[in-house]
């Protein structure tokens, strides 16, 4: 992380002396069956933040809950103290402080809460934020109650405007992409490659499961019905267990269990609601669902540009896309329509 002060000589500096406040032993207590659904304990700290005027960072708190308890039968068990956020009130006043002395942040990510604190600090003192990721781009944020992957009214705008500039490069990315013939694993180019291409069940439809570990909640706003893909999972495969999940396919993302916890808490699952083996095992890759137009369904996961790339949309809830972009569910019993 990075902030300039430009009126300074030295005007940048790094900062080290923050430090991230963890949910760990200090800040929770634990109690047998304390919450009946991960849903109760996503009431508790709502209410809690609420509470101590930290409502914009629930969705990053969220996600330190999910990166720090990876144990799912845990989560059930356990409630945040009071005191953890009354530290992070206190952090954020802190923060808050130093914004006032400079100019422009320069952050990785806005992922979890420290990260979060800050962007939203400097943005209340309408100083400039941006992240550099790894792959060299840069993004300028200008929201506080939108995470940093949203495509908002604004950004979506902004993209239709660049298109003709950039359609050139965009048409070459999308070639080698769905040609599965990019070497980058940022595109994870097998998604789109011939093998494993076979007839299916023309009544088949894809459930695509994401991370439920690791910020899940990037493309945040105040409008999610979820508060989490694992919150989204559950309540989803509640629905398809009552019809014992005919005709349906679990994908679990490629780099899923990349990520500690993950594959503990997909074992939990399917086991607390009877997910047949096969009915992941055998699921079509990507390229036989996107040639076959098989419905897709998801949280708000990037297969809902794969499906527009094959000229169909997807069924998503999340808010990092634009409705536009598929169909929508805007509501809980809207999605438990679909």
């Amino acid at each position: 992380m990075l902030i300039i002060n430009s009126l300074k000589k030295d005007h940048f500096i790094k900062i080290n002396t923050i430090k991230k406040i963890y949910i760990s032993n200090h800040s929770i207590y634990k109690k047998k069956n304390i919450n009946k659904s991960i849903g109760d304990l996503y009431k508790k700290v709502k209410v809690n933040c609420e509470k101590y005027k930290i409502k914009s960072l629930y969705y990053p708190i969220i996600d330190d809950l999910h990166n720090e308890i990876k144990n799912y039968d845990l989560l059930k068990n356990i409630e945040i103290k009071i005191s953890y956020f009354k530290e992070i009130k206190k952090l954020e006043n802190k923060i808050s402080k130093i914004s006032k002395n400079f100019d422009t942040l320069i952050l990785s990510d806005t992922c979890y809460t420290l990260n979060s604190i800050f962007k939203q600090q400097f943005l209340k003192k309408k100083k400039g934020v941006f992240s550099v990721e790894t792959r060299g781009t840069v993004n300028t944020f200008s929201e506080i109650n939108i995470g940093e992957q949203s495509v908002s009214k604004k950004y979506f705008q902004d993209y239709c405007k660049n298109y003709k500039t950039y359609k050139f490069d965009i048409d070459n990315y999308l070639t080698e992409r769905l040609g599965g013939n990019s070497n980058d694993i940022n595109h994870l180019a097998f998604k789109f490659n011939n093998s494993g291409l076979r007839a299916i069940n023309k009544d088949a439809k894809i459930l695509f499961l994401n991370f439920f570990v690791d910020a899940t909640n990037l493309s945040w706003s105040n409008k999610k019905i979820f508060a989490s893909n694992l919150e989204w999972t559950e309540f989803t495969l509640k629905i398809l267990k009552r019809n014992n999940y005919k005709n349906w396919f679990i994908k679990i993302h490629p780099m899923a269990f990349v990520y500690p916890g993950s594959k503990e808490i997909l074992e939990k699952l399917k086991e607390k609601y009877l997910i047949p083996q096969n009915i992941i095992d055998d699921c079509p890759n990507l390229k036989t669902i996107l040639i076959n137009k098989l419905p897709i369904y998801t949280h708000d996961g990037t297969a809902v540009l794969d499906s527009l790339c094959y000229n169909y949309k997807s069924f998503f809830c999340g808010t990092r896309f634009p409705s536009s972009f598929g169909y929508k569910a805007d509501t809980v019993n809207k999605w438990k329509i679909f």
